[in-house]
C-alpha cells in the first residue's frame, strides 16, 4: 500500500498516464483494509479520470469486475453507502451488467430509498427475470413500503408462479397484500395454505378474523378471533382500532366501553367483541388507505 501511495504523489507531480493505474491499486488496498473513507476518494478519482479511457475495453472490464466485487462485499457488510458508490461505478462502466443493477436496487432498499431500488431491479428483471425469480419478490418489496400494494401483489404473483421454492412467509406476505386489497377470500387461502407449511405468525389470527369481517362472515370472525385470542393480540387489535380513531376515521370509544382488567386477558368479553366491532367497520378501510 505505501509503494502504491508513494505511486500516486509521484504520477500527480509529473502528472503521469499511470496516474489512474496507480489510484486504482492504492484504492483496492484501502477497501481491502476496509477504509471506506479513503477508498471512495480514490474511486472517485479513478471515475473521473476513466471517463476519458473508455476505448480501452480491458481497462474498463477490470474496474467494473472490482467495483462489482467491492460493492457486494460492502452490502454484505452494511456498509451500504459505499456500496451504492461502488455499484454506481460499476453500472458506469459496464451498463449491460444486470448483478450490479441487483445489488445497487437491494443496497437502496437497506437505505428506504425504495422508488430507487425499483427502478434498479427492474432494470436487472429485464435480463434476469427468468433466471432469478427472487428479483420480483425483492421489487415487490420495495412496492409494498411505497404502499403500492396492486404492483406488489402482482410481482408476488409472478415470483410464486416460477419460483424453486416457496416458503410460509412468501404466501403470508401475499396474503397481507390481498388484504390491503379488499381481496379477502384470496388472503384466507394463501394463509392457510402458509399454515400448512408451519409458518407461525402469533398475530395471524386477527388479520384472518378482520379478512371474514371483510367478507360479512360474522360468525368465522369471531371464531378466529377466539381462536387466536391472548393478551398480546388482543392489544394488538386495539392498536389496529387506535390507528383508525387517531386517523380521525372513527370516534373515540364511550368512556363506559373503555377496556377493564381481568386475569386471563386483560379486557372483558364484552371490550372484545366491541373492538372487533369497531375493527369490522372502520379498523379494514382504515388498513386498506393507509
Amino acid at each position: 500500500l505505501n509503494d502504491y501511495h508513494r505511486a500516486v504523489i509521484l504520477a500527480e507531480a509529473d502528472r503521469d498516464a499511470t496516474l489512474l493505474e496507480a489510484l486504482y491499486y492504492r484504492g483496492n488496498g484501502y477497501l481491502t483494509m476496509r477504509d471506506w473513507d479513503r477508498g471512495q476518494q480514490d474511486l472517485e478519482q479513478v471515475l473521473q479520470l476513466s471517463a476519458t479511457s473508455r476505448e480501452d475495453a480491458r481497462w474498463r472490464e477490470a474496474l467494473h469486475k472490482t467495483y462489482y466485487q467491492q460493492g457486494t462485499a460492502a452490502y454484505e457488510e452494511g456498509a451500504y453507502a459505499f456500496a451504492l458508490l461502488a455499484l454506481d461505478a460499476a453500472v458506469v462502466l459496464d451498463e449491460e451488467q444486470a448483478r450490479s443493477y441487483w445489488y445497487r436496487g437491494a443496497a437502496h432498499a437497506a437505505l428506504r430509498d425504495y422508488p430507487a431500488a425499483v427502478a434498479d431491479y427492474s432494470k436487472a428483471i429485464s435480463t434476469l427475470g427468468a433466471e432469478k425469480p427472487a428479483l420480483y419478490q425483492f421489487r415487490g418489496d420495495a412496492y409494498m413500503q411505497m404502499g403500492k400494494y396492486a404492483a406488489a401483489r402482482a410481482d408476488y404473483d409472478l415470483f410464486l408462479a416460477t419460483a424453486d421454492e416457496i416458503t410460509g412467509q412468501h404466501l403470508y406476505t401475499r396474503g397481507l397484500l390481498h388484504f390491503q386489497l379488499g381481496e379477502y377470500r384470496a388472503a384466507l387461502e394463501d394463509w392457510m395454505v402458509a399454515e400448512a407449511a408451519g409458518f407461525d405468525e402469533p398475530l395471524l389470527p386477527i388479520y384472518r378474523a378482520l379478512a371474514y369481517a371483510g367478507l360479512h362472515e360474522f360468525g368465522a370472525a369471531q371464531v378466529a378471533f377466539k381462536n387466536g385470542r391472548s393478551k398480546q393480540r388482543v392489544w394488538e387489535l386495539y392498536r389496529l382500532v387506535w390507528m383508525a380513531r387517531m386517523a380521525g376515521i372513527i370516534p373515540p370509544l364511550a368512556a363506559q366501553s373503555r377496556p377493564r382488567e381481568q386475569d386471563e386477558l386483560g379486557v372483558t368479553q364484552e371490550q372484545i367483541t366491541s373492538s372487533l366491532r369497531f375493527a369490522t367497520q372502520y379498523a379494514i378501510p382504515a388498513i386498506v388507505s393507509h
